[in-house]
């Protein structure tokens, strides 16, 4: 098994920091309608027709509907499923912007739209869409996850950590006037992790501390605490910190914890040839 990279590590923090945002939260899961197979639409009876025609056939039904209800969810949301599962993934760029600006409110598809783009590689316009998101929940982990992906691929760390400076801020201030409205210390761990990725130690265990300080039986500054002492080859003292973030995590999350609580292996040394040998070893007859 080949050794974990850091970006591997950095990921499994996130999924968890991100699944524990959501945990118990109320929220209609509106992009599993838009992913999941669509119900039945009157479409008339065919035969002899391939899949895609089908599909086709379905999409068809939809835009009638369309054409008398322009903004209709139910038939917005499976012409986007039915175009993917056909490959035109280009197809769906319209019914998404129709949703985003009929339905503004509902974050998910503005987020679908970037993820969308991004599928296209139009990152100029990713960007726009996720920071769009932003302007509305500064706090949103999956815009940021997202955009700083996209700063440090780019080769632009300090963007990237900009942003995510600038998100605390804005969901502090967004708390200000309704308590509550925003996850700060989620995107503060964030920023923990961000710095973890670049290797800047220090900020990062600041970043967990005041994360700490904010909530003291959060598990997941402890968390980020053990990877960095795993990056500093400090692994009897991660292991302490992986137990006690175990200890303080729901019980939801403990097998997680064990999983990426294995010390990473090294990485195999091949077996070196062996040599031929050599003449002067075998006197002549």
């Amino acid at each position: 098994m080949a050794q974990r990279t850091t970006r591997q590590w950095i990921t499994a923090i996130v999924s968890v920091l991100i699944s524990l945002a959501f945990l118990g939260a109320s929220f209609v899961p509106l992009i599993t309608s838009i992913l999941s197979p669509p119900a039945p639409a009157p479409a008339p009876q065919e035969t002899n027709l391939s899949g895609d025609e089908k599909i086709k056939v379905e999409i068809a039904s939809f835009e009638k509907v369309l054409a008398k209800e322009p903004t209709n969810q139910f038939a917005l949301e499976n012409i986007i499923q039915l175009r993917n599962q056909i490959g035109d993934v280009k197809g769906t760029i319209a019914p998404l912007q129709t949703l985003v600006s009929s339905y503004p409110d509902q974050t998910v598809y503005r987020l679908t739209l970037a993820r969308t783009y991004q599928q296209l590689q139009e990152t100029d316009k990713a960007v726009t869409e996720y920071r769009n998101v932003l302007a509305v929940e500064p706090g949103n982990l999956t815009a940021l996850q997202q955009l700083v992906d996209v700063e440090l691929s780019l080769g632009r760390p300090n963007l990237a950590i900009d942003l995510l400076q600038e998100a605390i801020e804005k969901s502090e201030a967004a708390n200000k006037v309704k308590p509550d409205s925003a996850d700060v210390n989620s995107v503060r761990l964030f920023l923990g992790d961000t710095y973890l990725q670049l290797k800047r130690f220090e900020e990062a265990e600041e970043t967990y501390r005041s994360v700490k300080v904010a909530d003291p039986k959060d598990f997941r500054p402890i968390l980020g605490e053990a990877f960095v002492r795993r990056e500093q080859q400090k692994e009897e003292e991660a292991q302490k910190l992986f137990a006690q973030a175990k200890e303080m995590a729901p019980e939801a999350f403990k097998a997680r914890i064990d999983e990426i609580a294995q010390p990473p292996k090294a990485p195999e040394v091949p077996t070196p040839p062996v040599p031929f040998p050599r003449n002067d070893l075998f006197p002549p007859h």
